[in-house]
């Protein structure tokens, strides 16, 4: 469920300004969308709080509100913030390269497993990025900006 349909904190709905175009079709003064999917509530706050400054961000908990949100307007960004259970993390991505319309968007998985054995295994699944727990808010920033960036190249 979408976290703006659980009425819940305030906090977790967007702002009403935002505005979801068909990707490649964005209005110029639009920001990129970020999806945040994540099991865990509060993290699709902290990415909100974390990134809102400079793109838009919808958080979900479940891949098929990943395809509700995207509906005909793909994100430019899924950030995946991968929780305890490592192997469901994997087989969400492998779920979402297989989807046509997630194939090719970015996707930055965060996750509090620091072996270089779990990256590997992230990044061959179709994670396009690494980034693990705690999490430097500035790398987290450096990455999603680079992504935007070598996506309007």
């Amino acid at each position: 469920m979408l976290y703006k349909e659980k009425n819940i904190h305030p906090a977790f709905t967007p702002k009403p300004d935002f505005v979801f175009a068909p990707f490649g079709k964005r209005r110029p003064d639009e920001r990129p969308l970020v999806v945040v999917f994540s099991r865990d509530e509060d993290a699709g706050f902290l990415y909100r709080t974390l990134l809102e400054k400079f793109c838009r961000v919808e958080a979900v908990s479940r891949l098929k509100d990943l395809k509700k949100v995207a509906g005909d307007a793909p994100p430019d960004l899924i950030l995946m913030d991968g929780m305890l259970q490592f192997e469901k993390t994997l087989e969400d991505i492998r779920r979402l390269r297989r989807a046509r319309a997630f194939k090719e968007i970015p996707l930055i998985l965060v996750s509090g497993f620091a072996s270089p054995h779990f990256r590997e295994r992230a990044l061959t699944v179709g994670a396009d990025e690494f980034l693990v727990k705690p999490l430097d808010f500035d790398s987290l920033e450096r990455r999603v900006e680079k992504t935007f960036k070598l996506a309007s190249l």
